[in-house]
């Protein structure tokens, strides 16, 4: 996981704790490659990078400055009809790279005047992953008449979302937007505005077709491998007539250009300096019968030619081997990554370990804090038992204590006793001898 980055407007790279947006330095957009209606074909060019790896919030900033380079370059020209506004499966229809490199899953209408439409988006997203057991799922989101991509990667627990827009959105171009799942459904909910009904001038058929989104969820079709544009026959419109070949023409000799000029030199750690983006120069003319164009294939030449897309360069660079660099860079990139897990797993183990000493000896404390409970209940009771045996026991002191008072009043009584005992002893004999006295004399008086 990288670490954040501080804003810097050096390399157009603004990050927070939640999210991370790149621009580009020169702020390009589709309209620097003249594609007003492009930005389909881009976001579907830009969800073939991102399926495949090749844009990811761990990636350096000039790395994703080339990759937009080449999504948007590749983008407007895969639109060389310039058809008009489309939505992604129509035009995952019309392009056969697209229609072998990617799958279409499920297309989903959400309306804008439901509150919980974005939330419902992220979870049908998230739902759809975890159902076709996958990492990485891309969405194309058509409110017309713009189109912008969602990108979902399961395994970046630091930014799993990612938006990418090929529009110029005021003066800061393009942009490749990578965040948590709060902060994207706070920034789509202010880029996917609902207009008020009174833009368009009361018409609620056509308030009703802007209240709305279309999305279209797309994984790796059959081709598994990220293909260069020029294999495909019909990447531009390629048949007998010259203007088409003039066409095809002007769409290598630019592609070339963005593969070169503009990726392998800072690839290389080269520096552009004093690169010129003035409009191309018309690649040799085809004639027809007469000799010379048409005044209508001159003027479809000069309407269809990008007029910001610099002149051809070297025809001997090969796409696939710009990819594989970035793939290269991407293994070691995730080399690292899966070091880092594996430390982090090593960590994790630790933590769990430890963890589960301390709820052990929580478990000894919980215990033990229980048996201090009942001994502190046993003791409160022993000593309410003690107060209860201490009433009793100076109850019965007291009761001895009038006892022995008692006792010690007796004890000074009976020498009292002892002494009336002794007088009634002599009187009881003298009572005696009084009465045998007098029982003499009673003879003696009947005699």
């Amino acid at each position: 996981m990288s670490p954040i980055f501080s804003s810097s407007s050096s390399n157009n790279r603004f990050a927070t704790h939640n999210s991370l947006s790149i621009h580009h330095p020169r702020k390009i957009s589709q309209y620097t490659y003249n594609g007003p209606t492009s930005c389909t074909y881009c976001c579907l060019e830009a969800s073939l990078y991102f399926l495949h790896g090749l844009i990811d919030s761990n990636m350096s900033s000039s790395d994703l400055h080339r990759v937009m380079e080449m999504v948007l370059s590749q983008g407007v020209l895969m639109d060389h009809l310039k058809d008009g506004y489309r939505a992604a499966d129509e035009v995952l229809q019309r392009v056969p790279r697209f229609k072998h490199q990617l799958k279409l899953c499920s297309i989903s209408h959400y309306k804008l005047t439901n509150e919980d439409c974005f939330s419902k988006l992220v979870q049908s997203l998230k739902k759809k992953c975890q159902k076709m057991n996958l990492t990485k799922m891309a969405v194309c989101i058509t409110k017309p008449p713009e189109t912008i991509a969602l990108f979902y990667d399961s395994d970046n627990i630091q930014f799993p979302f990612c938006v990418f827009d090929s529009h110029s959105n005021g003066s800061n171009g393009a942009s490749f937007r990578f965040c948590k799942e709060n902060e994207l459904k706070q920034y789509l909910r202010g880029r996917l505005k609902l207009m008020d009904i009174t833009v368009f001038g009361g018409n609620t058929h056509i308030y009703q077709q802007y209240s709305m989104f279309e999305a279209n969820f797309f994984t790796l079709g059959e081709i598994k491998q990220l293909m260069d544009p020029r294999a495909y026959s019909d990447y531009q419109v390629n048949n007998s007539n010259p203007m088409a070949q003039t066409m095809n023409s002007m769409a290598s000799s630019a592609l070339d250009y963005s593969l070169s000029a503009s990726i392998l030199p800072a690839m290389n750690g080269q520096q552009k300096q004093n690169v010129d983006y003035s409009a191309p120069s018309a690649p040799q003319s085809h004639n027809d019968e007469n000799g010379t164009l048409s005044q209508q294939q001159q003027q479809q030449q000069q309407t269809t030619a990008p007029s910001s897309i610099p002149p051809h360069k070297n025809d001997n660079m090969d796409f696939i081997s710009i990819i594989r660099t970035l793939v290269s860079e991407r293994k070691t990139r995730n080399a690292t990554i899966e070091e880092l897990k594996e430390k982090n797993a090593k960590l994790e183990e630790e933590k769990n370990h430890a963890e589960l000493q301390i709820k052990e000896k929580d478990e000894i404390i919980h215990h033990l804090e229980k048996g201090n409970e009942l001994l502190i209940a046993e003791n409160a009771e022993a000593q309410e038992f003690n107060n209860q045996l201490a009433e009793v026991v100076q109850v019965k002191e007291d009761r001895i204590r009038e006892l022995t008072e008692t006792l010690d009043s007796l004890q000074t009584l009976i020498p009292r006793m002892e002494e009336q005992k002794k007088q009634n002893v002599e009187m009881t004999q003298k009572y005696q001898t009084l009465l045998k006295e007098f029982s003499t004399l009673l003879s003696k008086g009947e005699e």
